[in-house]
């Protein structure tokens, strides 16, 4: 085939938009702009064809000038970032790659983007093979966008620029002039400043015709003295905080657990709840009370504890430095609270939660004993003197139930309805560990699990089966990964040889069990004395960011959040999920309820909560029809009302990670000529 050469448009605009720009703008624009002709390419036209723009392979080192400072960038031709309105972009894209000598990876959607899709192609990937993608890709109107990757001169990470520019304008900025200079430069203005959302900004749209060009136009923009700074808009890796660096994080499978149930990973789903918060609100630190028997406040792995309440009133320093060991309430404490990322130990549910140890028991030769009054006197301290929105239980009566404990009774009820001001105060609870499932006995939730105004917790193993000491009762209201219970009696935590699996504190040096991967950690530790404190945690995290809920909205989030597991009387409302207790998932539809003329009419998805990032999936219902009919993907979508078009119901369903939640839209079609009936 004959081809011919032809230049490509110059990427300055013509004159006659320049005269739409004061002279302050264009002195500043004339030498930035003839740095980004330099670097337009030609372009190979094939005759009785449409256009096809193959370009001079990109500089492999390219850089933008962001608040006066130079970012060099080095080109990656393995990752391009495209746009599309298509749903689904491969087979498209496939069908390019075909005429480059290049093959694709994978096609991946950026959620951070409607229509934002990343390409990636081979390792090694021949700069000129991308440069005929990305050239192929632009004469195709499907496409509206493409960029290659860089990374940042000395990284290994790739930063992917997206099709916008962040613009700040300084104070007396007309609205006019804005769009004046967005003009100028061939671009859209597609968002305006908006204080409510977080935006002080512009952001400008590049178009099909400039956008090989967007770091010579952004630094355009940011030379201009109308501009704070301008920037291409752009992915760059972060280095989450949320996620610890301990060094025995990846051995706390209640936290971080690859195995699957139903499809559902069997951990508490927390990480991404650390981008938000640790246990640290507006209102200060988030109090929990460990009623327990004492811990080592000195322990390496913690920071945030303070003197606490000896309710058996023999030593008043034992409540935060244990005398004797083990110390159970060190397992407990090390769960929600141990320190992240500081270099040694495990990883707590809510590290930046305060914690105040009640002293309520302690071991003798016969076990773990306490006193009613002793333990009631410790709730009403923590509950109705210190003002702790939650307090930790990981223990319960061998034997009995209320009527035997009014003390306790007492306390808990009266901590309930009174604490926090009235809101409640929450009494988490383990629910027990009396059962030896694999010989067909299974008891019942102990007392004060029972109490209607607590919230009992029972245990799965790290498979998500129900753990072997797991009770069973109307009582527990969910469930959280745990240790799978000992098959011999006698091999429990602390015992060589325990089934029992969960990591946690220990006291440090010889003092504890010693069971460890150090002295300072157990890895024996187990039960619903496990479970218990990763609800606690959870909830403080709850609570630090919505310290207005009441007791009974607090039920209500955590059994809402929980992961459907099976029989209630088994698991309660299911497995405890902290991102979607603390985030629900929730979704409604915006736009038009009646139509009253003809034409084409938008349905928008509303979505919070969850991960971010969701999908979406249509269906519409005419009236009086039972049959929902598929109308495709995505956040939107748009139909043509017609006279004849029956009224009908819309419903849109988003899925974010595993859970999924429905809203719906009834529209009628209240046209005039609406027949034969509507």
């Amino acid at each position: 085939m004959t081809h011919r050469y032809e230049v490509a448009p110059p990427c300055w605009p013509k004159t006659a938009s320049l005269t739409r720009v004061r002279s302050w703008f264009l002195a500043t624009l004339v030498f930035a702009t003839a740095t980004a002709c330099d670097r337009t390419p030609d372009r190979l036209v094939a005759p009785n064809a449409a256009s096809v723009v193959v370009p001079v392979p990109f500089a492999s080192v390219a850089s933008y000038v962001a608040a006066g400072t130079r970012n060099e960038l080095v080109a990656d031709p393995s990752l391009v970032v495209v746009t599309t309105a298509l749903a689904n972009p491969e087979v498209a894209l496939r069908a390019h790659l075909s005429l480059t000598g290049a093959t694709l990876v994978d096609v991946t959607r950026i959620p951070h983007l409607a229509g934002h899709w990343i390409v990636r192609l081979p390792l090694g990937t021949a700069s000129e093979a991308t440069a005929d993608l990305r050239a192929r890709l632009r004469a195709d109107d499907r496409f509206t966008f493409t960029s290659v990757a860089h990374r940042r001169v000395g990284s290994t990470d790739p930063t992917f620029f997206l099709n916008r520019v962040t613009v700040p304008f300084r104070d007396g900025t007309s609205r006019l002039e804005v769009d004046s200079i967005a003009g100028a430069l061939d671009m859209t203005v597609i968002a305006a400043p908006d204080p409510a959302r977080g935006r002080p900004w512009f952001q400008f749209e590049y178009s099909r015709r400039t956008e090989r060009d967007l770091f010579a136009q952004s630094s355009t923009l940011d030379s201009s003295r109308h501009v704070v700074w301008a920037a291409p808009d752009r992915l760059e890796r972060l280095d989450l905080a949320s996620v610890p660096t301990d060094p025995y994080y990846g051995s706390q499978f209640h936290l971080k657990n690859a195995l699957l149930k139903n499809g559902v990973p069997v951990d508490i789903d927390v990480e991404r709840v650390w981008d938000y918060t640790k246990g640290y609100g507006a209102g200060g630190s988030m109090i929990i009370a460990v009623v327990d028997d004492g811990i080592e406040s000195a322990h390496p792995d913690l920071s945030n504890t303070f003197p606490g309440f000896d309710a058996m009133g023999t030593c008043g320093t034992c409540p935060n430095d244990v005398q004797r060991g083990p110390s159970h309430g060190q397992g407990v404490v090390g769960i929600m609270a141990a320190t992240h990322s500081n270099g040694v130990g495990v990883s707590g549910v809510a590290p930046e939660a305060s914690y105040y140890p009640v002293r309520i028991a302690d071991n003798n030769p016969f076990g773990w004993y306490g006193s009613p009054a002793q333990i009631a006197s410790g709730i009403n301290w923590a509950a109705m003197l210190l003002g702790a929105p939650i307090l930790n239980n990981s223990w319960g009566f061998a034997f009995g139930s209320a009527g035997n404990y009014p003390e306790v009774e007492t306390a808990i009820n009266n901590a309930a309805v009174n604490g926090r001001g009235g809101k409640g105060t929450v009494l988490v609870f383990a629910a027990g560990n009396p059962s030896r499932r694999n010989i067909g006995e299974i008891q019942g939730v102990l007392y004060p699990a029972t109490n209607a105004n607590v919230i009992a917790v029972s245990a799965i193993d790290r498979h998500g089966d129900a753990s072997n000491y797991a009770p069973r009762g109307s009582a527990i209201a969910l469930v959280a990964p745990s240790s799978p219970g000992p098959l011999v009696q006698g091999l429990g935590w602390c015992q060589p040889g325990s089934q029992e699996d969960v990591l946690s504190l220990d006291l440090s040096g010889s003092r504890g069990c010693n069971d460890g991967p150090t002295l300072d950690l157990t890895g024996t530790f187990g039960g619903t004395s496990a479970a218990a404190p990763q609800v606690s945690g959870v909830v403080a995290l709850l609570l630090s960011r919505e310290p207005s809920l009441s007791l009974t909205q607090v039920r209500a989030r955590l059994t809402a959040g929980a992961d459907p597991w099976g029989l209630s009387t088994d698991f309660g409302a299911g497995k405890l999920n902290a991102l979607f207790t603390v985030f629900p998932l929730a979704a409604s539809v915006s736009g038009p309820a009646a139509i009253t003329s003809p034409g084409n009419y938008t349905w928008t998805t509303n979505v919070t909560g969850g991960d971010a990032q969701y999908s979406y999936a249509w269906h519409y219902r005419n009236l009086g029809t039972v049959n929902w009919v598929h109308l495709g993907p995505g956040p939107a979508v748009t139909r043509n009302i017609q006279p004849s078009t029956m009224s009908f119901s819309l419903r849109v369903t988003v899925t974010s990670q595993w859970r999924s939640v429905q809203a719906l839209k009834s529209v009628s079609n209240d046209q005039s000529q609406c027949t034969p009936y509507c």
